[in-house]
Parts: structure tokens; C-alpha cells; sequence
């Protein structure tokens, strides 16, 4: 009886266990058929990123498409033609004013006109002419030369503007230099009307920006009249003399040409 019991218990025990070692064995077949929940969401991120790539590669390929087709497209070279055109004109533009706005502000200092009307009588007739603008490279002084008269050096120092059909005709132009005294420069006009004719007397200026505060004096031979004017200046005084006929008929002229000495 005993005997019996006993193997009755083993059976039993044995059964227990198998059991319970079938039951380990499926749980682990079931875990290694069922994914991991990371391993899911990482296919599904997958997944959602490939219709993102997909439309960035449709996005490229359109890009590409318009672009060909802009280059394709005659109207759309044209318009791209033609905004550049415009972009470099405007530009043309804005450089062009910028260059005439610093042309304006060298004019107002020392730059002047190539040309200039100037209104003289000369022999009793009124006349208007175009004055040329020219330079003096012997004193650095500019003036406007009218028509039929000529500007050219005489001796260091010294520049003459005489009527052409008659160079006995002529005015002698004199810029004092930094070396000499403005009371001898101004006596030696004086000094050399008197040379001429010991007759001398003082004459009022013309009423001008430059002669205004001039002192004149003139004499005259039974052929000629001579006339000199100092100019006082901070900086440059100057000394006009001036030869003419006993009619004094291109004084006017040679005044109005010295009304717009400018010197350096």
C-alpha cells in the first residue's frame, strides 16, 4: 500500500512540473512573436517620415520643372531682361545725379563755365559776344577772353590781352606777387603813367564787384590814352593797365574782360 502512495505522489510531482515548464516555454515563444513597443514606434516614424521625403523630393522636382520652364519661356527672359535693364538704368541714374551733384559743388568754389556772354561797347556800339574762358599758366589766373582779343604771356609776371587787328592795343594784367610790398605795387602804377606823360590824374573806378574799390588814374599821349587800376585783395591784389586809342574806343571791352579775373 505504501509502496503504491508513493509512486502515485511522484506521478503526480512529475506532472506538476512538466506543466510547469510548458508554461515557461509558450510565454517565451509569445514574447519573441510580439515586437517591442520601441520597435514599433520606430516603424512607425519611419513610416510618417517617408511621405515627408517623398514630398520634398515632388517639391524639387516642380522647382526644377518651373525653372526650366522659365528658361523655356521667351515672355519670362524678356521680363527678366527687362527688369535687369531697368535695375542697371536706374543705377545709370543715380550715378549720373551723384556726378552732377559733385560737378554743382566744384562749380560754386573754382571750376567756371567754358563760356560766358558778355554785353561791351566798343567804338560807341553796343554788342553782346561769347566769351571763352582761358588761363593763364604764367600768373595761375583765368579770365573770359572775348571774340577778335587774345590772352598770352608778355614776361614773367606780366600777361597782355590785346585786340588782334591791332595789338598796339592792349591790356597789361599784373597779379602782385607775395615778395612785394602793396605800397610800392600800388605807387608803381602811378610811377608808370607818369613815365608816359607827366600829366597824371586819378579817375573814379567802375562801379563793379571788382574795380569798385580800385584806385584809377589815367594820362594821355596826342595818340593813346592809358588808364591803370590797383585792385586791393587779401590775397591777390591785382594791377590792370590799359593802352587804347585816343577815343578810347576798346576800354569797355577790356574792362568787362577784367571784370572776371579769377586768380588761383
Amino acid at each position: 500500500m505504501k509502496s503504491w502512495t508513493s509512486t502515485v505522489l511522484a506521478v503526480a510531482l512529475l506532472s506538476t512540473l512538466s506543466l510547469a515548464g510548458c508554461g515557461t516555454n509558450d510565454k517565451a515563444a509569445e514574447n519573441e512573436k510580439e515586437p517591442s513597443s520601441k520597435t514599433v514606434e520606430t516603424k512607425d516614424n519611419k513610416d510618417a517620415a517617408k511621405p515627408a521625403i517623398q514630398s520634398s523630393e515632388s517639391n524639387q522636382e516642380s522647382n526644377k520643372q518651373n525653372t526650366a520652364g522659365s528658361e523655356n519661356n521667351p515672355k519670362n527672359q524678356e521680363s527678366v531682361k527687362s527688369n535687369d535693364s531697368t535695375n542697371s538704368q536706374t543705377g545709370k541714374r543715380a550715378s549720373t545725379n551723384d556726378s552732377v551733384q559733385s560737378k554743382d559743388s566744384v562749380q560754386s568754389g573754382n571750376v567756371r563755365p567754358f563760356e560766358k556772354k558778355i554785353q561791351y561797347s566798343i567804338g560807341g556800339q553796343n554788342k553782346t559776344d561769347t566769351a571763352v574762358l582761358e588761363e593763364s599758366d604764367n600768373q595761375g589766373f583765368s579770365l573770359y577772353v572775348l571774340p577778335h582779343y587774345e590772352l598770352t604771356a608778355e614776361e614773367p609776371y606780366k600777361d597782355i590781352v590785346y585786340f588782334k587787328d591791332k595789338d598796339q592795343l592792349f591790356m597789361r594784367i599784373e597779379v602782385m606777387q607775395k615778395t612785394q610790398n602793396w605800397n610800392t605795387f600800388k605807387q608803381s602804377a602811378f610811377d608808370q603813367l607818369k613815365a608816359i606823360n607827366d600829366q597824371v590824374k586819378p579817375i573814379s573806378p567802375p562801379n563793379t564787384t571788382t574795380f569798385k574799390n580800385a584806385t584809377a588814374y589815367r594820362t594821355s599821349t596826342q595818340d593813346a590814352v592809358v588808364t591803370a587800376y590797383v585792385i586791393p585783395s587779401n590775397t591777390h591784389p591785382i594791377k590792370i593797365t590799359i593802352f587804347d586809342d585816343k577815343n578810347s574806343s576798346h576800354s569797355d571791352a577790356f574792362l568787362k574782360m577784367a571784370d572776371t579775373i579769377q586768380v588761383r
